[in-house]
């Protein structure tokens, strides 16, 4: 039997006492106007921490320190239904001024207590 699937990572980044979430784009393919943490998928000859470091610069032109993976997620994504595996690293800002790609409309730094509810299909 043949299985395929996609790899991604996702990156809970730590600003002091507050998280970046990212609002999709409304011309993404999967779940468009949600907000989320920066995430994408790993890349071929890719690994999962160099494509967490590559996601985190192209989506918001920050640099960040990884602390440590701290969950994984499966999800069945687009019209096509993939799926794809993932894992989420928790991550520092280290420095840099947010500058979003087209994948975001919004993007705004979130009180801890205040996220719970305001992401779409994974749970912080």
């Amino acid at each position: 039997m043949y299985v395929s699937f996609a790899v991604g990572v996702s990156a809970i980044i730590l600003n002091g006492h507050k998280i970046l979430l990212m609002k999709r784009s409304l011309a993404k393919d999967h779940a468009p106007g949600e907000w989320e943490p920066v995430s994408g998928r790993v890349e071929e000859d890719e690994s999962a921490i160099e494509a967490l470091y590559r996601e985190v610069s192209e989506e918001t032109q920050l640099v960040v320190e990884c602390i440590a993976p701290i969950d994984t997620w499966r999800i069945s994504r687009g019209q096509t239904k993939q799926t794809l595996i993932g894992i989420t690293f928790l991550c520092r800002y280290v420095e840099g001024d947010l500058a979003l790609s087209d994948e975001h409309d919004e993007a705004v730094w979130v009180p801890l207590e205040e996220v719970s509810g305001r992401v779409g299909n994974r749970t912080l």
